[in-house]
């Protein structure tokens, strides 16, 4: 935590994990604020970062549904500029960054995205990106100290 006169500002956190680890990290903690800090093994993060298929998109409530096999996400794309969207079509394969929130009694999480890449030019993206997440989970937020 960042002191600036009286106000404390949180650094963001971001981290790479499948969409199942974020529902279920999501499932586990009880929040709603943006800057709520969330626990996936003993790392901190704020932001997940995940990679799918959008497999619907939802232009008047600016909603897309990500998939990347193992699990789906709801993705709230109302705080991205039109052109970060744009070109994006149901089969894209894209990045997306943001804080989760919940989308209401019962509901599942939302990712509130705040950066959205579009991959889909590269066909080994999915591939390495799975690579990279099992990488970072079995040497990094796993907590293998006894």
């Amino acid at each position: 935590v960042e002191m600036e006169g009286k106000e404390a500002k949180r650094t963001q956190i971001s981290r790479k994990m499948f969409i199942k680890q974020a529902l279920d990290v999501w499932k586990e903690n009880s929040f709603g604020e943006f800057s709520t800090p969330l626990m996936i093994g003993h790392i901190e993060f704020t932001r997940a970062w995940v990679q799918g298929v959008i497999v619907n998109i939802d232009t008047e409530n600016k909603t897309m549904i990500l998939d990347d096999g193992t699990g789906i996400i709801n993705m709230d794309c109302s705080k991205l500029k039109a052109e970060n969207t744009a070109g994006l079509i149901v089969g894209s394969y894209i990045s997306a960054l943001g804080p989760l929130l919940s989308a209401g009694e019962g509901e599942n999480a939302l990712l509130q995205s705040i950066k959205i890449a579009d991959l889909s030019t590269n066909p080994d993206r999915e591939t390495l990106w799975f690579l990279e997440v099992i990488e970072i989970q079995n040497n990094h937020y796993l907590d293998t100290r006894i």
